[in-house]
């Protein structure tokens, strides 16, 4: 359970970044903020598939890791990510359904939107990769 204690820091702090945004209006004002987060909760997703990977997977492979391995891991686990991105657009879609807003513009800032969180999952898998690898 190696990134449980990395994936509680980057929740803190990409939920702060998200609080003070909402408090000081820097997704209205700062116009790429808003990417800043879908790469930064990408990330996030990411980590919380490493944590459920090692709870779920590593501790019932019986055989050693063998070629693909990694390939597949990063299939699994950017299909995680994905699946928290379109979790994140419903909410946000039913929320201006609820109480009116703009939140979801267009379907261009959805496809943008899912588009970092996908990059943003995707950086942080090749970190976490480097950083076992040292």
């Amino acid at each position: 359970m190696k990134y449980v204690k990395s994936t509680i820091i980057y929740f803190i702090v990409t939920g702060a970044l998200h609080v003070f945004a909402l408090q000081f209006g820097w997704y209205v004002y700062v116009p790429w903020f808003d990417i800043l987060m879908h790469f930064l909760g990408g990330g996030f997703a990411m980590l919380l598939g490493f944590v459920f990977w090692d709870i779920f997977v590593s501790a019932h492979l019986r055989r050693p890791r063998q070629n693909g391995f990694r390939f597949m891991q990063f299939i699994v686990l950017l299909g995680i990510v994905g699946l928290v991105g379109i979790a994140w657009e419903w909410y946000e879609y039913l929320l201006d359904q609820a109480i009116g807003g703009i939140r979801q513009p267009s379907i261009g800032d959805t496809m943008s939107d899912f588009f970092f969180d996908l990059t943003g999952g995707a950086v942080l898998y090749s970190i976490a990769l480097l950083y076992e690898r040292k």
